[in-house]
């Protein structure tokens, strides 16, 4: 078979589709192994733990790929104990008072309008904090405590609560560390094992996985990803938006890129795959030799105007959907707002930022 070819192809698609399903099988694989030994993984440097990868052979995929995915399902264990503390963290304070609100005038003077609990930080509470987060879900002792302060601990820990800490009785040093360990315990009782119902995987070329191979003769596809697997290659052709992006000039740098190869069969019954940037590289700026004045406005037409007259403007649907995205999240109140919300709004935010860097870099060129 051609191996650019631009017809559908049997033995591709189904190699393709057997390259997702052997991903997903060994990320559910290790999902599993690191539930087992969540103690070992929070305490353990990412690499150290990934070199765990040996446990899982395949026939498709190469090491350094088997170790990839490895590495993957570690920071989605690592990210999501790191939330529980988050949530458990936020809720470490002490009540400071009662506050209710009556209403002033009307038919309803003097009955209760609102009922608000105002809370503080204190030494206990962030002392509490502290030791959550550092220890994550490792069970504490009074010993582990002081080898922390003089060992593991950073300088600004042991000069905030040392003093403090040792102007405590035993009995209250008791106390705050069976405060700890419950919080500990509740974040351990909340750590669920993550399933992968897809083959998505991240591709990096640190053991040369990929290139990018070019085909001229093709009337259909220019562009081709050469996957390298275990004992073969798979060739997947690329579709190119170059609304988005110049294909010259994004491919002859994407080596350096981390890829993803995201499995859309469950959600769409489709035979494309998406092929996405995970890491884009950071914009530099030369050296100026003068300075000029530059008016900056996100919601007029002309997004960056110098003294001089120069422009240039800026699409709308970008920044749009940013504020509308704000204006939604405000009329629920910040303070409501849900972790998957959260995560949303930090994505758009990136993209905008994005954006705008690059608008101003080719405004400065």
């Amino acid at each position: 078979y051609r191996l650019t070819s631009k017809y559908a192809n049997k033995r591709k698609v189904e190699l393709t589709y057997a390259l997702f399903d052997e991903a997903k099988r060994i990320r559910n694989e290790m999902s599993a192994f690191c539930f087992e030994n969540i103690e070992k993984l929070m305490k353990s440097l990412t690499y150290d733990f990934s070199l765990n990868y040996q446990r899982w052979k395949s026939e498709l995929l190469p090491a350094h790929t088997v170790q990839t995915l490895l590495l993957d399902v570690i920071k989605f264990y690592k990210n999501h104990v790191k939330q529980l503390i988050q949530n458990i963290t936020g809720k470490v304070r002490i009540q400071e008072k009662f506050v209710k609100e009556r209403f002033k005038r009307g038919e309803k003077k003097g009955q209760i309008k609102s009922i608000d609990i105002k809370f503080k930080k204190t030494m206990l509470t962030k002392f509490v904090t502290y030791l959550i987060k550092a220890f994550k879900i490792e069970t504490v002792t009074e010993k582990k405590i002081e080898e922390f302060f003089f060992e593991k601990g950073s300088e600004n820990f042991r000069r905030l609560f040392f003093s403090w800490w040792e102007s405590k009785d035993e009995e209250f040093k008791e106390r705050v560390i069976s405060l700890v360990n419950r919080k500990i315990k509740r974040v351990r009782k909340r750590i669920k094992l993550i399933q992968f119902s897809t083959g998505t995987f991240r591709l990096t070329n640190s053991g040369y996985s990929y290139e990018i191979v070019k085909d001229e003769e093709n009337s259909r596809f220019k562009y081709f990803l050469k996957l390298k697997l275990k004992k073969d290659s798979v060739y997947l052709p690329l579709l190119v938006n170059e609304d988005y992006f110049n294909p010259e000039e994004f491919f002859s740098g994407v080596l350096s890129k981390q890829l993803l190869l995201i499995d859309r069969r469950e959600k769409t019954n489709s035979r494309k795959l998406v092929f996405a940037v995970a890491k884009e590289e950071k914009l530099t700026f030369k050296e100026y030799g003068k300075a000029l004045g530059v008016d900056v406005n996100l919601t007029a037409e002309k997004f960056l105007v110098s003294s001089d007259g120069i422009y240039t403007e800026i699409e709308r649907e970008v920044v749009k959907e940013l504020l509308s995205y704000l204006t939604k999240l405000d009329e629920n109140g910040y303070q409501n707002i849900t972790v998957k919300e959260k995560k949303k709004l930090q994505k758009l935010i990136r993209k905008v930022s994005w954006y705008i860097d690059c608008k101003i870099a080719e405004f400065i060129k």
